[in-house]
């Protein structure tokens, strides 16, 4: 085998295991609460995607996209060049060369996409932490999810402590509870994606327009103390304390109320007076195993949010 033949091998088994592990590294990597990404640079095709899972996926669809693409021009240059030849057997032979690389890179491109699915089609869609715990709380049978995962670093700052302490004295709420809610809807990071349509922002991942004063996107981004300051608002107004015991019934049926809104407290019609949770409580709509309405993925999200909050008080 001539050494330019092992080198063209050697490239295209790196372009096949690049795309192969490129996901399942990308997978591994979201596994964390305590990294955060706000990319810089937008994907063509893609725009400028809001979580480090979905540009890792936009750039391994892109690479997909720039080797059939690639593939295309290659294959018709050498076309040209064989059909332009007039019998020049070094000319020939070029075109012929090109026209087999081209086609090795597709097939694989294709072979890398097809063994990645076989294995399991979820490794070709990468999701975060959050959207994990959603998909896996579809299956809620009426006993809340048990969650263990370190606080994000970032929420043990003291800038951040200083706030919450702060806005735990003029709100009357626990400071603990504060940085769970911060630590579960954005990490502790300042500037996180919008979401909701680009309506809610900031550290706590609030309506802006709904907070005392009105305040906009842009002054919760530039202001931390005033994002908690907002979420504080929430999660006191859109609280409804129909079951104020044990402590941890009411950390889950305050983030409910605060991610579901308050209509997500009132008690279960499905449910009825007969069925308790664990607690011994009857249940509430956003908590009802017959019928979640809406608010299926919420009792995984009040399980986070009481990790969070126990790991605050006891680190």
């Amino acid at each position: 085998m001539n050494f330019k033949l092992k080198q063209k091998l050697c490239l295209l088994f790196l372009l096949l295991f690049l795309l192969i592990c490129l996901p399942k590294f990308s997978y591994a990597v979201t596994d964390t609460k305590n990294f955060n990404y706000t990319p810089m640079e937008e994907i063509p095709g893609f725009s400028r995607p809001a979580s480090y899972e979905a540009y890792i996926l936009a750039v391994y669809k892109f690479g997909l996209w720039t080797v059939g693409i690639s593939a295309m021009l290659m294959i018709s240059i050498g076309a040209f060049m064989y059909i332009t030849s007039a019998g020049n057997t070094s000319t020939t032979g070029k075109a012929k060369e090109i026209i087999f690389d081209a086609i090795a890179g597709v097939i694989l491109a294709l072979t890398s996409y097809v063994l990645l699915y076989t294995i399991n089609p979820n490794l070709l869609d990468i999701k975060g932490v959050n959207q994990m715990i959603d998909d896996a709380a579809r299956s809620y049978d009426g006993t809340y999810p048990t969650i263990d995962s370190p606080l994000p670093t970032t929420c043990t700052d003291s800038k951040w402590k200083d706030i919450f302490s702060s806005v735990a004295s003029s709100s009357g709420l626990d400071a603990c509870l504060l940085e769970a809610v911060t630590a579960k809807e954005s990490s502790c990071n300042q500037q996180p994606s919008r979401t909701n349509g680009g309506q809610d922002c900031g550290a706590m991942q609030t309506r802006a327009s709904g907070c005392p004063g009105a305040p906009s996107c842009s002054d919760l981004e530039t202001d931390p103390k005033k994002a908690v300051e907002c979420g504080a608002y929430y999660l006191k107004h859109n609280y409804v304390p129909n079951r104020p015991s044990p402590p941890e019934q009411v950390i889950h049926d305050m983030y409910a109320g605060y991610n579901g809104g308050p209509g997500a407290l009132a008690w279960s019609g499905s449910c009825g007076d007969e069925m308790k949770n664990s607690y011994g409580n009857k249940y509430e709509k956003w908590d009802c195993p017959k019928d979640c309405g809406g608010y299926c993925v919420v009792p995984a999200r009040t399980a986070t949010v009481l990790n969070y909050y126990n790991k605050c008080k006891n680190p």
